[in-house]
């Protein structure tokens, strides 16, 4: 049972890169390239990890998921100006200082604490910008990529923090961001329809005005005249 739901997991991240991909290439999705780019490096480091420990599944499965996240950042460069903001250059120094940690530590619970920062890091740009354009991100992803950690926080061995802060910082993560999407989509869309609402009303009443002007107040073009 906990091989499936495992393999259940591991599916759902995987195919939760799909419809990132569909849309990075179509130009609706404008995935962060740091972001994209330190997660692709925290799978490989942990891929050679698990291959030197024997963990050949485990290892293709980090690889894998690797490529997709190198893919998206690829993608993300395609045709693209990329400007770095501070905060952008903040979260790389710590992403970056993470990676450089993960190479000396060799305890598992501090292994596990510094991915997650490092991973925290990297995924800071990409909240700022779903929160600044929703609609630049795609929410399916981020739903298929938080249902795979849910199920693999459901089989961990919550005795172990090594087993379960991953995949609780990832279940958090992008639950938050998937239902940050949503949000922030509904709200963008109450405010311009606020905003049409609002520019109707002014239509209508500038046209009311000039029909005031040009008539008379009555309506009828000789009732506001003088007669002598």
């Amino acid at each position: 049972m906990r091989t499936a739901v495992l393999a259940a997991s591991g599916l759902l991240t995987v195919i939760g890169s799909v419809p990132y991909v569909i849309q990075t290439l179509r130009g609706t999705a404008r995935p962060q390239v740091m972001s994209w780019s330190v997660w692709a490096a925290l799978l490989a480091i942990g891929s050679a990890a698990a291959l030197s420990s024997g963990q050949v599944p485990a290892a293709a499965y980090s690889a894998f998921c690797a490529g997709e996240c190198a893919l998206i950042a690829g993608l993300a460069l395609r045709g693209r100006d990329v400007a770095f903001r501070r905060l952008d250059v903040f979260c790389l120094a710590g992403a970056l200082a993470g990676l450089v940690l993960l190479a000396v530590v060799r305890a598992p619970a501090a292994a596990v604490t510094v991915t997650v920062a490092a991973d925290l890091f990297a995924y800071i740009p990409t909240i700022a910008h779903a929160w600044r354009a929703p609609r630049e991100e795609t929410c399916s992803a981020y739903v298929l990529y938080a249902a795979g950690a849910w199920l693999a926080l459901a089989v961990a061995d919550f005795g172990v923090l090594a087993a379960v802060a991953y995949p609780a910082y990832l279940a958090v993560a992008d639950t938050g961001v998937a239902c940050m999407i949503l949000t922030r989509r509904a709200l963008c869309r109450s405010q311009v329809a606020a905003s049409c609402r609002h520019n109707l009303g002014r239509l209508s009443q500038d046209r009311a005005e000039s029909r005031e002007q040009g008539t008379g107040r009555s309506g009828l073009p000789w009732a506001d005249t003088n007669t002598a």
